[in-house]
């Protein structure tokens, strides 16, 4: 899985993605601090199963911190986007096409209305909704000059070589499918207008994969206005965070002046002074009133509120709940929404797919058929010929 940061420049997409990745991507407080684009794993998080079990886990592909899984996802940050970047201008059809694979994207907004969509100090009218507005027109762009691009390419061939085309820009078969439904295309390609094709770059740039909008900077006062009016615009997509208190408090840990507890954060300013224990104070001042940053709540509300994810752990010993080598809950593995047995089977390994008998459930020891619905949290051993 990929999670995609878009955003015009000095946003706080690059924060952002050190914030939620532990990485140092350039940060600095002029556009175009990204240039070649930013790759690295963030976390999203949820209960585990091992106080359930009565447990302790040792996982592999993932971590588990106080009972709760962390489990790794891919995040891509390029360059900032400006206006005509569907046209190239600041190197944005290659920015687009590198941000194309993802499944979701952010698009990362300053709701303090302090930067305008050049990245450059604000006028005091300057309206925030344009950090969003002026990055999904040029998706939209930049995704019906594509689908031109692969219709001349695939003109005249099977409807299905079109849909594997546009595939590689990071939409499903299923979603391609669905707007080329909506938009009434004909099954044949040769009989497609440009006019039908910009109809399907409208539809999937708004329903072909989830876009979620961060609402940055809300530490500042003006944020507060902003956010209103971002939440006002774009109903139901708009996270408010704070990059970089939460890079902040990344480093922070980092250096031992916060720590990582059961009970939430911990802060040690006794024997520190200056402008380091001033910084700490105030985050720990915003953290009584906000309770976060906001940081890991996009990232979770984007896998699995808008992708509609489900964390499955298979086994392979269904009474230790293990794998061969004795690792506990070893895997997390996350699955979409109405999963089964054969696609978790797939998910692990295209040959247990081929030659898979059934499954079992772990915890009931219940046996499976392969079409049976999985939910997030279950425990699976899988059965298979291979």
């Amino acid at each position: 899985m990929i999670i995609g940061l878009l955003g015009a420049p000095n946003k706080g997409k690059s924060t952002l993605f050190n914030a939620l990745t532990g990485s140092s991507a350039l940060i600095a407080n002029y556009p175009f601090t990204t240039i070649d684009p930013n790759k690295a794993v963030a976390y999203v998080t949820s209960p585990c199963v091992d106080k359930e079990l009565n447990v302790k886990c040792t996982p592999r592909n993932s971590k588990c911190e106080f009972g709760i899984r962390k489990i790794p996802v891919n995040i891509i940050d390029v360059a900032g986007l400006v206006e005509d970047a569907s046209e190239g201008k600041g190197m944005g059809n290659e920015f687009l096409g590198d941000v194309s694979v993802a499944d979701a994207l952010i698009i990362v907004a300053d709701a303090s209305g302090k930067t305008n969509s050049d990245g450059n100090p604000a006028d005091s009218d300057y309206d925030v909704c344009q950090d969003v507005l002026m990055v999904k027109s040029e998706l939209t762009k930049w995704l019906k000059k594509s689908l031109i691009k692969n219709l001349k390419k695939n003109r005249g061939k099977p409807l299905s070589e079109f849909v594997l085309g546009l595939k590689s820009l990071g939409y499903s078969e299923k979603k391609i499918e669905e707007g080329i439904s909506y938009c009434k295309l004909s099954n044949k390609t040769l009989e497609w207008t440009e006019d039908d094709l910009n109809k399907l770059g409208d539809w999937l740039s708004e329903f072909g994969k989830p876009i979620v909008i961060a609402a940055n900077k809300m530490d500042l006062e003006s944020s507060k206005t902003g956010y209103k009016i971002l939440n006002e615009k774009f109903a139901g997509a708009v996270y408010p965070i704070c990059a970089d208190m939460q890079l902040a408090i990344n480093k922070g840990i980092e250096k031992g002046f916060i720590k990582n507890t059961e009970n939430g954060l911990q802060f040690e300013t006794n024997n520190l002074n200056g402008p380091i224990k001033a910084a700490l104070e105030k985050i720990e001042t915003y953290l009584k009133e906000h309770k976060t940053t906001g940081v890991q709540e996009i990232l979770n509300g984007i896998v699995f509120n808008s992708l509609r994810k489900i964390v499955v752990y298979p086994v392979e010993d269904e009474t230790h709940f293990s794998d061969h080598f004795s690792h506990i809950l070893p895997d997390a593995i996350l699955l979409d929404e109405n999963s089964t047995p054969l696609n978790l089977s797939g998910a692990i390994h295209t040959d247990l797919e081929k030659g898979f008998l059934y499954a079992i459930d772990a915890k009931t020891k219940k046996k499976l058929g392969k079409n049976e619905q999985l939910q997030t949290g279950s425990v699976i051993k899988i059965v298979s010929t291979r």
